[in-house]
């Protein structure tokens, strides 16, 4: 199909003369598909494929999810571009719940978010909280329980390091969210911020994350598919 098409999701469902123009230059070959599906509770699924762009290998999509009324919900993601970066989306419920998006090269972690919450029947709403942000050899670690937030470099924590939203009014591309900044002030005095350490370590995340939305969004057509086959056939 179009890969023009697969980056505008809309254009699927409108016509336009245009569309005769279109080169059919975007394929997804699906090695390993399975989908039981019993209630939006009740479902296990797996997907395997490698994606093209033009004939030429861009990357290979995995997805791995199970939702079950005595197992819970777990679900696992991963988009491994060719030559470069790797996407990783975990979610696991329990007790403690870890949800995480991370983004690694040459076998490192260069960037992850990851978003812990324990079961404590004493803490507010029954939950503790524990955000944790790595980005190169610096993590920042916030924890609902003690309240602090701590800056760790290579591991070693930083005791009087700080951490402090800044508003960026003339920038509206700020890392934290519109127009703001998270800078982080360290032990020696130096200061970063969040945007920069992003650019030191991931060349160009914008895109990175366009190209991961086209590519997630390819699952849903094989989805749109496999459901068609099946209810032909059924």
């Amino acid at each position: 199909m179009p890969l023009a098409k697969v980056q505008d999701p809309r254009s699927l469902r409108r016509y336009s003369a245009s569309d005769t123009t279109l080169k059919n230059n975007f394929s997804i070959a699906v090695s390993d598909y399975h989908n039981n599906y019993n209630s939006y509770w009740d479902y296990d699924y797996a997907l395997a494929s490698q994606i093209s762009v033009d004939s030429v290998a861009a990357g290979n999509l995995n997805i791995n999810s199970l939702v079950s009324p005595k197992l819970g919900v777990h679900y696992t993601s991963q988009y491994a571009f060719t030559g470069s970066y790797t996407a990783k989306y975990k979610y696991d419920s329990g007790d403690t719940t870890v949800s995480s998006f991370a983004i690694e090269g040459n076998g490192q972690v260069l960037y992850e978010e990851k978003l812990l919450t324990v079961r404590n029947d004493t803490a507010r709403f029954g939950r503790e909280h524990e955000y944790i942000l790595t980005i190169g050899d610096v993590q920042i670690v916030r924890s609902s329980a003690t309240k602090k937030t701590e800056v760790y470099v290579n591991g070693v924590i930083q005791p009087t390091a700080t951490v402090t939203i800044v508003d960026q009014v003339a920038d509206s591309e700020a890392s934290a969210c519109k127009k703001r900044e998270i800078q982080i002030t360290f032990e020696d005095g130096t200061t970063t911020t969040v945007s920069a350490l992003i650019g030191k370590s991931i060349g160009n995340i914008k895109t990175l994350f366009d190209s991961l939305h086209s590519v997630y969004f390819a699952a849903y057509i094989v989805d749109w598919i496999a459901y068609d086959i099946y209810y032909q056939r059924n």
